[in-house]
């Protein structure tokens, strides 16, 4: 598949369900500019594991994006959402997207271009700066998703939870708080931004195996670096509206 000053993410691990997907954005084809979206994802053989031969792989079409972009950002969200900002078709782009569930809809629009050298990352309480590009100097801007504004308060954790540093393979209790009758759903490992010409190579999503729960809630850690490298992530617990906390920082060993 061609694509030319177009971005990809490694698809969120829900459940288990994307151990092996990326997913592709915009960016120019043999026609200019796109708006279409792709996923390639391993195919499982018999026995339940991944073909890891080139053949093992093929990509297949996902609903399009509104606008058609080059030199976009997309941000992965702890409620495994996506959110593409910027870029240009001819002429910038300056409304934002989300992808969720199958489905694009349409976001804030930024004050200013975001072209190309732009940079969008992602910060613990759930905002994105976005910022830059090379007609724009230093500036920056801030966009705060629609679950920062919800009409309950956003799950949280409890004092000195989680443990500062887990460790692979290991089953933890923590405290938290979350709106009364709400509960914790899951829990997911984000790891930090680190953005350079439109692609973030590090950007991950990691579900944890989750006993939900309304006081407390049970987690455990990946089994190994193959489904989580190690170093420092952002922590998240989601309530069962999908409504994500801010983040703790923990060190993955």
């Amino acid at each position: 598949m061609y694509r030319e000053y177009g971005t990809s993410v490694i698809h969120p691990n829900i459940d288990g369900r994307h151990t092996d997907a990326v997913v592709i954005f915009g960016g120019n084809d043999a026609g200019g500019a796109t708006e279409t979206v792709a996923i390639c994802k391993g195919t499982a053989t018999a026995s339940g594991s991944f073909d890891a031969t080139p053949q093992g792989y093929d990509w297949k079409p996902l609903p399009s994006m509104a606008h058609k972009r080059t030199n976009l950002n997309v941000v992965g969200f702890p409620d495994a959402s996506f959110v593409v900002f910027g870029g240009e078709n001819s002429l910038p782009v300056l409304q934002a997207e989300r992808y969720i569930g199958g489905v694009w809809q349409p976001m804030a629009t930024m004050v200013a271009p975001r072209l190309y050298h732009s940079t969008a990352l992602f910060v613990p309480n759930g905002d994105v700066v976005v910022a830059a590009g090379e007609n724009r100097g230093w500036d920056y801007e801030v966009f705060s998703s629609t679950y920062m504004h919800g009409c309950l308060p956003r799950p949280s954790w409890g004092e000195g939870y989680p443990a500062e540093t887990l460790f692979y393979g290991t089953t933890y209790d923590a405290k938290v708080s979350i709106a009364t009758g709400g509960t914790v759903q899951r829990v997911v490992l984000m790891r930090p931004g680190s953005v350079t010409h439109h692609f973030d190579s590090d950007q991950r999503y990691v579900q944890l195996v989750t006993e939900p729960g309304s006081e407390q809630v049970t987690f455990t850690t990946p089994s190994s670096r193959a489904l989580a490298q190690p170093g420092f992530w952002m922590i998240f617990v989601v309530s069962n509206l999908n409504q994500p906390s801010e983040a703790r920082w923990v060190e993955l060993r």
